[in-house]
């Protein structure tokens, strides 16, 4: 459990701080390929914040949620690869 807290933790603050900088980083030099960085990051936090208050409020197993958590990587995926068309 405390592992699971930890790694929720982690991937939150993380996405938090990645989402920032791609949100500076578009503002300074307005490139539309940064907004698909940006909305990835977005969704990892969303993912993030769900785990962590899954984790913290005792919530269903995480297996529960798997699918969602496989699709939210798919979907975060898919903008990664967004950006790099963009060119």
């Amino acid at each position: 459990m405390a592992i699971e807290s930890a790694a929720a933790a982690a991937v939150t603050l993380f996405a938090t701080a990645l989402l920032a900088i791609a949100v500076l980083a578009y503002r300074r030099s307005r490139q539309g390929g940064l907004l698909f960085v940006a909305a990835a990051f977005a969704l990892f936090l969303v993912k993030g914040v769900l785990l962590a208050s899954s984790v913290l409020l005792g919530a269903p197993p995480l297996e529960a949620y798997a699918g969602i958590g496989a699709l939210a990587d798919v979907v975060i995926l898919g903008l990664l690869y967004g950006m790099t068309l963009r060119r």
